[in-house]
């Protein structure tokens, strides 16, 4: 089962190219309207940015997450895919955030791999649910105050206090 990215829930995508053609348009202004040689340079310096914000967009959109018999496989906006097996995964469920947003996330503690995927994916309660039946672990629910983010609410479940080891 496949589940894409929806530009629709996340609009604040579209400020990546916007800022391209912004930064683009500046620099030719700069040099039109100031000096060549400085519009140049400021034009070579937004088109090399201007490439990495349109390529990151241009991945974000194709971003996806897929459900195979065997494996959970995210495709990231870096372009890079990631597998988790579903027979690694250790702890899996939800994140909301202090500042309320919402992620689904796995975790293989065996390999330290740790997958979150926001919301702005179609279907994010099929999704979740989907990923209940696979699992053999119960979902956990988790919220984060307003310093802590996943990784630091894993950390303390996966490592309580009285584990950790001080090599002080």
């Amino acid at each position: 089962m496949l589940f894409r990215f929806r530009l629709a829930h996340a609009p604040k995508g579209l400020l990546l190219p916007l800022m391209a053609i912004g930064f683009t348009a500046g620099s030719v202004a700069l040099a039109i309207y100031v000096n060549v040689a400085l519009g140049i340079v400021a034009l070579l310096i937004s088109g090399f940015f201007g490439f990495h914000f349109v390529r990151l967009f241009v991945n974000t959109i194709k971003s996806h997450v897929r459900l195979t018999n065997d494996e959970l496989i995210c495709k990231t906006p870096m372009g890079k895919e990631s597998r988790i097996a579903w027979s690694n995964i250790t702890h899996a469920g939800s994140y909301r955030s202090f500042e309320g947003e919402k992620d689904l996330f796995v975790y293989a503690e065996g390999d330290d791999r740790l997958l979150a995927i926001p919301d702005q994916y179609e279907n994010i309660d099929q999704l979740e649910a989907e990923i209940a039946d696979r699992i053999s672990v119960d979902l956990l629910s988790l919220e984060g105050a307003e310093s802590e983010d996943l990784s630091d609410l894993l950390r303390e479940i996966v490592a309580p206090e009285e584990e950790i080891i001080d090599d002080d």
